[in-house]
């Protein structure tokens, strides 16, 4: 994205984030989030009207927090 996210954003107690902006976050492609947003293999979303999709940076967090491997096998447990 062409904009770096605020630091004040970051900073609030529950910044919400557009789907490009969670990407970056998460430094996957907007593709991407939107193929697990369907699947329902990626972090929550917050569905505030038909096409208004946002994510919560503490959520993006733990998402990534619940990925984090000591092994390939512990990986490979994790994405089962």
């Amino acid at each position: 994205m062409e904009k770096e996210l605020s630091l004040d954003l970051l900073r609030n107690s529950r910044p919400m984030l557009k789907p490009a902006e969670a990407a970056e976050y998460l430094q996957v492609s907007p593709k991407t989030l939107a193929l697990w947003r369907s699947t329902g293999d990626g972090p929550p979303f917050v569905r505030l009207g038909r096409s208004v999709v946002r994510y919560r940076v503490e959520d993006l967090r733990a998402h990534v927090d619940g990925r984090v491997a000591r092994s390939i096998a512990d990986a490979d447990r994790k994405f089962r």
